[in-house]
């Protein structure tokens, strides 16, 4: 019976013990790329959740540039699971841009994967609970893929944001469309103008 009842204890025990970043922060296609956006006029704190990494990471404030440019959180050790800093008062509605530097000089930023030089999304955020989780990958994206896409090597979270979802760059198929017969018309004016100049 014993031999039973130890490995579900285990279990209970490192569920309890498990980073609540974990559950609260979502990776979904609606949380991949999600911009991080100041949710009303007023302070907003930063507050370390944790990491699973093989590398150090450090994280910046990108943008906004000037309000906050020390260095806010880094999987050193040198940060306390649950340290929060003041990142200072925004105006609602403003984007907050995330900059993750790796102990392999690569540089990738929050938001939108236009922002990275690999051309990959490296953050993922979700509101939960009146806070919204980030979480970053450290890696470079082989093939325009993050390595293992669990956004998990640097993990924080924020009061008063909201996260939104990145449209993406590519078009929706109907845009597509549009573009095209947009295209052709212009292409059939130019043709039939030319006709009329020839004759």
């Amino acid at each position: 019976m014993y031999r039973l009842l130890a490995p579900v204890a285990a279990l209970a025990a490192a569920a309890a013990l498990a980073t609540p970043a974990a559950a609260a922060l979502v990776v979904d296609s609606n949380s991949i790329g999600a911009a991080v956006v100041v949710a009303t006029s007023g302070n907003v704190i930063a507050r370390y959740e944790g990491a699973d990494a093989g590398l150090i990471s450090e994280l910046y404030l990108w943008s906004p540039q000037g309000q906050f440019d020390s260095l806010i959180f880094s999987n050193d050790d040198s940060f306390a699971e649950g340290t929060e800093v003041d990142l200072g008062a925004y105006d609602a509605g403003l984007e907050l841009i995330f900059k993750l530097v790796t102990s392999q000089g690569d540089v990738f930023y929050s938001g939108s994967f236009l922002r990275n030089p690999d051309g990959a999304y490296h953050a993922a955020a979700s509101t939960d609970g009146g806070r919204t989780y980030v979480g970053f990958e450290d890696l470079a994206a082989q093939n325009g893929a993050t390595t293992d896409g669990d956004y998990n090597d640097l993990v924080f979270s924020f009061s008063n944001t909201r996260s939104v979802a990145d449209p993406g760059g590519v078009p929706e198929p109907s845009t597509w469309a549009l573009m095209i017969a947009g295209f052709g018309g212009a292409g059939a004016m130019l043709r039939r103008r030319r006709q009329l100049v020839a004759a």
